[in-house]
């Protein structure tokens, strides 16, 4: 059965803010075959392919696919989750970054109260080789920041 989150008037509802439940450690119990495997999807994907990938996995196997698919040069979408786990030479090829405002405060030290802060964090993400950043908003829109431009995307639902 499916939950629908429309109201009566079908217009939709907003959603909760997202909450993650973590066991420690269990995502660090991939065997090196399973961390094979995973990289190895990445080289047999077919051209103009694009990488979205968190760091919520093994962060050998987030930077080895992701330089694989650089090296296709595929656009690669970071979502740095948990942000303590991103490493430097992640950024090199990385295309795109999705930043919520947990994550901006991490990796950029700026905490998003304002438009304006999520454009500054933007920034500051474009500055690391990024052409892009999706600042995440808790109202479910987006700030899209490129180094030329800064586009407010209101929620769609």
């Amino acid at each position: 059965m499916q939950r629908s989150n429309r109201r009566r008037d079908d217009r939709w509802q907003p959603r909760r803010k997202k909450d993650d439940n973590a066991a420690a450690n269990a995502n660090e119990m991939w065997s090196r075959g399973e961390a094979d495997r995973a990289a190895s999807a990445v080289p047999e994907s077919p051209a103009d392919s694009i990488l979205v990938v968190d760091c919520a996995i093994p962060f050998n196997v987030v930077e080895t696919a992701a330089q694989v698919a650089g090296g296709r040069q595929f656009s690669v979408v970071l979502d740095p989750s948990p942000p303590e786990r991103v490493g430097g030479d992640l950024y090199p090829v990385t295309d795109f970054i999705a930043l919520n405002e947990t994550e901006a405060k991490e990796l950029t030290g700026i905490t998003l109260q304002s438009l304006e802060d999520a454009v500054q964090a933007g920034r500051v993400s474009n500055q690391a080789w990024i052409k892009a950043a999706f600042m995440k908003l808790d109202n479910g829109g987006c700030v899209v920041v490129a180094a030329d431009s800064a586009t407010v995307r209101p929620d769609s639902r």
